[in-house]
């Protein structure tokens, strides 16, 4: 009776391996698909506005604070890009 409980106890936590490896796999597969970060930021205001406008979500609010874009701004630089990026079959 106990080694039938240690048994199963075994190939409950071997399931239990297997699935954890599966999903963290899976896991760092959709983690190596995000687009790459910004490799220079905009230097401006101007450029920042740009990027918000090109996006459609630039309605006079600066959402470029410390020489830094702002998270909402980062975003929506990342959605056009994706877009043109598609747009051209990359």
């Amino acid at each position: 009776m106990i080694r039938r409980f240690f048994r199963l106890w075994y190939l409950y936590l071997t399931c239990c391996a297997i699935l954890t490896l599966g999903l963290a796999w899976r896991l760092s597969r959709i983690a190596l698909n995000y687009p790459e970060p910004f490799k220079v930021q905009p230097q401006s205001i101007g450029e920042s506005q740009q990027i918000l406008k090109d996006a459609g979500h630039y309605h006079g609010a600066i959402d470029y604070k410390w020489g830094v874009l702002t998270e909402r701004a980062y975003c929506d630089y990342w959605a056009v890009e994706i877009t043109k990026r598609m747009a051209k079959g990359k």
